[in-house]
C-alpha cells in the first residue's frame, strides 16, 4: 500500500510546522486568492463604466457625480497602458476622419467624435497634436482647423 504524498513548505511536512506558520501559509494562500478575485473585480467594473459611456451615454463627469466619486478616480479606472491608448486614439482618428469622407472635419469636431468612439475622455490638446505631427503622412489640412484624410 503506496502512503499519499503530504503537502510540504520548503520541504517540512505541514502538519510539523508550529501553529503561527500554518496561519501564515493560510493568510498568504487567502491573499493571492483575494488578489485574483479583485483583478476579476476590476475588469468587471471596468467593462460595466465602458458600457454605461458607450451605452448610454455618460461622461466621466456624470458618472462620478453619479457615483460620488472624483472624476480622477473614475479616469483611474478606466486607464489602460499608454502605448494602447495612444494607438487607440489614432485608430479613431483615422476612422472618424474616414467616414467625414472629403470635406473633412474641424479639429473640435474630431475630438468628439473621437472621445465618443473611444468610450472615454482624452485630452483636448492629443487630436490637434496627431494631427499636426502625423509621422505616417495620413492627414491633410484643408483649410484652418479642418483635416482629412490624405488622398492616395
Amino acid at each position: 500500500m503506496t502512503s499519499t504524498p503530504q503537502p510540504t513548505v520548503g520541504g517540512t511536512d505541514v502538519q510539523e510546522l508550529p501553529e503561527w506558520a500554518k496561519r501564515l501559509r493560510g493568510l498568504s494562500d487567502e491573499i493571492e486568492r483575494a488578489r485574483t478575485d479583485v483583478e476579476e473585480l476590476a475588469r468587471a467594473r471596468k467593462q460595466f463604466l465602458y458600457s454605461l459611456m458607450n451605452d448610454d451615454g455618460l461622461t466621466i463627469t456624470e458618472l462620478a457625480k453619479g457615483a460620488g466619486l472624483s472624476k480622477a478616480r473614475i479616469s483611474t479606472m478606466l486607464k489602460q497602458p499608454t502605448r494602447k491608448r495612444r494607438d487607440a486614439t489614432r485608430k479613431a482618428i483615422v476612422d472618424v476622419l474616414g467616414e467625414a469622407g472629403e470635406k473633412g472635419m474641424r479639429i473640435s469636431d474630431i475630438y468628439l467624435a473621437v472621445q465618443k468612439r473611444l468610450g472615454h475622455e482624452i485630452p483636448r490638446s492629443s487630436v490637434g497634436s496627431y494631427l499636426r505631427s502625423d509621422t505616417t503622412n495620413d492627414f491633410e489640412k484643408v483649410t484652418t482647423a479642418i483635416y482629412r484624410l490624405r488622398k492616395e
